[in-house]
């Protein structure tokens, strides 16, 4: 089996080929994937650089500094370019050790500090090898488009943020809060399907991928695998490896139509 996460048409030479992705997954004899509702992405800065380069360790001599720069800026082969199609005005710095460029694009800094951005985007990975960013890189029809394919999964690819925690102040991803929500809103303002598909996308289309019971009659006290996480109303109500159950929830009782 096979699932493809953060199902994407990526930068504007691969934009208007969401038809294209979704028959590639549908032709596959066992294939799924998953999507969520935004034109982009959120990742770390050093995804940007090719696999034979750590941010811990970026080159110092010019042929390899330049090497690198054509790379990051163009490709090559075996490594698709973040840049290439998109543009530095479309990396957005989320949490950099200097805060005067939270939350601003790399062309900005740069423009700022007087760098070429590429230039800028080392500075910026020599001070934070761990600093993130969010790449405004896909294409709203493209998104819609898989969205509105019932057999593709909504899911957000976030982290479970307090906004009155340590990370209330970065300018994150908006999925980290509204993955579900804006699936809603879009297939209901924007017709892309019925409510009930959209609904089977986030509950028992993943459940039947993903779950499985695994209780026998030999070894009936095992718990069913696929689950390592209940979270009812905010509070962790099950987790894998405790017994302990927390109830947060409440039943919501039939009226009577009378």
């Amino acid at each position: 089996p096979v699932h493809v996460s953060h199902l994407k048409c990526e930068s504007s030479r691969a934009w208007g080929r969401a038809d294209d992705l979704l028959e590639r997954i549908h032709a596959a004899p066992d294939a799924t994937g998953d999507q969520y509702p935004y034109q982009a992405w959120n990742s770390s800065l050093a995804s940007l650089l090719p696999p034979w380069v750590d941010a811990d360790a970026l080159p110092s001599d010019a042929g390899s500094v330049e090497r690198l720069r054509r790379s990051v800026e163009l490709g090559e082969a075996g490594f698709q370019s973040s840049i290439d199609g998109v543009g530095w005005d479309r990396i957005v710095v989320v949490d950099p050790i200097d805060d005067r460029w939270r939350g601003k694009d790399l062309s900005a800094i740069a423009a700022a500090l007087g760098f070429a951005p590429f230039d800028t985007f080392l500075r910026l990975l020599r001070e934070g090898p761990d600093t993130s960013c969010i790449g405004h890189a896909m294409d709203p029809g493209d998104v819609r488009t898989i969205l509105s394919d019932p057999e593709i999964m909504v899911a957000s690819d976030a982290s479970a943020i307090d906004p009155h925690g340590p990370g209330g102040g970065l300018p994150v991803h908006p999925r980290e809060y509204g993955t579900f929500p804006r699936a809603l809103a879009l297939a209901r303002d924007e017709h892309l399907m019925p409510l009930s598909p959209l609904i089977r996308s986030m509950t028992s289309l993943p459940a039947e991928r993903w779950i499985r019971d695994a209780a026998t009659f030999d070894e009936p006290h095992r718990f069913s695998d696929g689950l390592r996480l209940v979270v009812v109303n905010g509070t962790i109500a099950w987790a894998a490896g405790s017994d302990a159950i927390t109830r947060a929830g409440r039943a919501l009782r039939r009226r009577d139509p009378a």
